[in-house]
């Protein structure tokens, strides 16, 4: 039996990405999952698993609930507010809202950003050699 211990949510903000990455290489976490949307700190991410060795042991976190989408539509639906940013600290709350109010607007949406997502990981580089663990975690 293999014990897979992920650190959750890196690239979200400075002190998670200090005490993510302490904990990779400290052996404490075997994986992490990154939300590519959160700007400089997902840039900082990338760097700090780039210079300590555990890029390939980082996979993406999908996110519909926090910070800024990549793509344009979904600005444009019941998860983002008037400023663009997504809503919803929750993913229950999206589900909920989501079920509600679904519309094939709202689907669409959700699969552009999904893509741009998924697109922006991959762009990062060939470094992420593992693509079975392309998604780890699927938010929304």
């Amino acid at each position: 039996m293999r014990i897979i211990i992920n650190a959750d949510d890196f690239g979200r903000e400075d002190s998670r990405n200090t005490a993510i990455n302490y904990s990779m290489i400290n052996g404490y976490c075997s994986q992490a999952s990154i939300m590519v949307n959160m700007n400089d700190f997902t840039d900082e991410a990338v760097k700090l698993s780039k210079a300590n060795g555990y890029q390939d042991k980082v996979c993406l976190h999908l996110n519909l609930t926090l910070g800024k989408p990549l793509s344009n539509k979904i600005t444009g639906t019941s998860l983002c507010d008037k400023n663009g940013f997504f809503k919803f600290n929750c993913v229950n709350e999206v589900l909920k809202t989501l079920k509600h109010n679904m519309r094939l607007k709202d689907i669409l949406a959700i699969r552009e950003e999904c893509e741009a997502q998924i697109k922006k990981y991959l762009d990062y580089g060939e470094w992420w050699e593992n693509m079975e663990r392309t998604v780890s975690n699927v938010r929304g």
